[in-house]
């Protein structure tokens, strides 16, 4: 029953388009990010690290420094994908109706976290991709 739940979740997070409209502002913040510190909009300067020019804007601690900092802003929707999976059965009142099938509640809320764990960890990967389309952009 954990297979069962587990792609009906998935399947449901795929068909709303809240799904990819958060990648596409996490990809969007990653690629302005770092496209202001390299130099992308003329007149700014953007600098990250510990006050050293010297250190690269693509070291593994800048990378951690800015993909850490920009997650941040993910908390909020975690809270939002996480919460709203068990509130929906709630909220319909077929809470009763699951439980009446041979389901564990193990394998209804694994089933639920895992799948919202998948999307959200491609939601938090369009921020990196954001960053790495930035530093292969041809300006």
């Amino acid at each position: 029953m954990f297979a069962e739940v587990f792609t009906f979740e998935l399947r449901y997070r795929l068909t709303k388009i809240s799904t990819y409209i958060y990648a596409v502002v996490f990809f969007a913040l990653g690629y302005l990010v770092v496209g202001a510190a390299s130099g992308l909009f003329s007149g700014m300067q953007v600098q990250f690290g510990m006050g050293s020019e010297k250190t690269l804007l693509n070291s593994p601690m800048i990378n951690h420094m800015m993909i850490s900092s920009l997650s941040l802003f993910g908390i909020f929707i975690v809270a939002a994908f996480m919460g709203n999976a068990l509130y929906r059965d709630f909220e319909h009142k077929i809470y009763a109706l699951f439980f009446s099938k041979p389901l564990t509640k193990f394998n209804y809320l694994m089933g639920r976290f895992a799948a919202n764990t998948v999307v959200l960890t491609g939601i938090f990967l369009a921020l990196a991709l954001g960053m790495f389309a930035v530093s292969i952009s041809p300006w």
